[in-house]
């Protein structure tokens, strides 16, 4: 998965979701995707450029002046038909929605719209209905079980998974399989502090057949250590962001690396 518009609180664009994403899935190899993904992104950066001129980045992510998350989807749509890999790649979403979430309401801000859990569930159906989106991630406030359980219902094949929701801690997992809010877990080892407890963090997902998706941080390094935690756990994906920026192009490198290792036969 990569990041390459950005919105929300930490962005100078007005699009009221943190992260739109493109997940390369549909690839015979991970050589394969990470070129694609490459490609597109300078399709998606040349596109911006004739619509915008030169936008901010946030953390390698663009952060074009459009308010709809509808505008973002067609220019991510335009640069994967332009990169001639539309077949093979879809779109996602990191909601953020504890940054939207107004607690003495209970409800969430989009814009100038204040709108309840069941309006914006509504939202997302109409995004999946006119959109290939296969992954939103935080769609409702940290605690909200019941609308997360409720978007994966109704939304059966995408990912809905939990970040705040979950917070990368086994008790949290755990409560979230009793409720079945959602089908996935994102996966950041300083979320929970130590490799072991990650470790049991994933496990517990999987063995419930919750998909796992690990993230690097903001603010990272170019430690690749991730990208080792990632394939040992057997991660549904990684989420690791724009390719142009040196301690993200280290995880992808090392990646790499371990794809021709087991090519090879030597893990």
């Amino acid at each position: 998965m990569i990041t390459v518009v950005a919105g929300g609180n930490h962005s100078p664009s007005p699009l009221p979701f943190e992260d739109y994403l493109l997940i390369f899935d549909g690839f015979s190899s991970f050589s394969e995707s990470v070129e694609a993904l490459v490609e597109t992104r300078l399709r998606l950066g040349t596109i911006v450029g004739e619509k915008f001129g030169t936008v901010p980045e946030v953390g390698g992510a663009l952060a074009p002046p459009i308010e709809e998350s509808r505008e973002a989807f067609d220019l991510l749509l335009e640069a994967v038909e332009r990169s001639g890999c539309a077949a093979k790649v879809t779109l996602g979403l990191d909601v953020a929605a504890n940054e939207l979430f107004v607690p003495g309401k209970n409800l969430y801000r989009i814009g100038e719209a204040e709108m309840k859990a069941e309006d914006l569930e509504r939202y997302y159906l109409a995004l999946k209905k006119d959109y290939p989106l296969t992954y939103i991630e935080d769609p409702f406030h940290e605690d909200n079980h019941q609308h997360f359980a409720e978007l994966a219902q109704h939304l059966p094949g995408i990912s809905a998974v939990g970040d705040d929701l979950y917070a990368s801690n086994p008790r949290r997992i755990a409560e979230g399989i009793r409720m079945k809010a959602g089908n996935g877990v994102l996966l950041k080892i300083n979320q929970i502090g130590t490799v072991s407890e990650a470790l049991d963090a994933a496990y517990l997902a999987m063995g419930n057949n919750f998909q796992t998706h690990v993230s690097l941080r903001s603010n990272e390094t170019n430690d690749d250590f991730i990208a080792d935690f990632a394939v040992a756990i057997g991660a549904r994906q990684a989420k690791l962001g724009s390719p142009f920026r040196g301690e993200k192009t280290a995880k992808y490198n090392r990646l790499l690396k371990i794809e021709h290792e087991m090519k090879a036969g030597k893990v």
